[in-house]
C-alpha cells in the first residue's frame, strides 16, 4: 500500500490572532517554522490516523433517494419519514438541506452501537 503524506503550514496568523475558529475535527494548520514530517525518513513505518469528514447535509430528494436505494419505506410514507425526523429534532433544514443535530447524532450513535447488524 502506497501512502501520500502532507501537511500545511500557517504562514501569517491573520485574524486568527483576534479568533479562534471551533474545530469542526480538520487538522489545524502548524505554527510558522513547524513540521511534523521532518522527522520521518522514506521507507518508515508509519500507524496512520483515521480522519472523519461531515457532510454539509442531503437535500430531501436526495434523502428519499437513498431511501428508495435501500429498500426503506414507500412512497406514500416518504414525506411522513421526512417530517418525523424533523419534528423530533433528529434533524433540521438549513439553506434548503436535511442536516442532522447533535440529538440526531446521539441516537444514531446508540442504534449503531446497539444494533450493527442493522447498521
Amino acid at each position: 500500500m502506497r501512502i501520500k503524506v502532507s501537511e500545511r503550514e500557517l504562514l501569517s496568523a491573520g485574524y486568527r490572532r483576534a479568533y479562534t475558529p471551533v474545530s469542526d475535527g480538520m487538522v489545524e494548520p502548524l505554527a510558522p517554522g513547524t513540521s511534523s514530517l521532518a522527522k520521518l525518513e522514506r521507507g518508515q513505518r508509519v500507524k496512520p490516523k483515521r480522519i472523519r469528514t461531515q457532510r454539509k447535509g442531503m437535500s430531501e430528494a436526495g434523502l428519499i433517494a437513498a431511501l428508495q436505494k435501500n429498500g426503506i419505506g414507500r412512497p406514500a410514507t416518504y414525506a411522513l419519514i421526512i417530517e418525523s425526523l424533523i419534528q423530533r429534532k433528529y434533524a433540521e433544514t438549513v439553506s434548503g438541506n436535511l442536516t442532522i443535530t447533535p440529538r440526531g447524532k446521539a441516537v444514531l450513535e446508540f442504534l449503531v452501537s446497539r444494533y450493527p447488524r442493522l447498521f
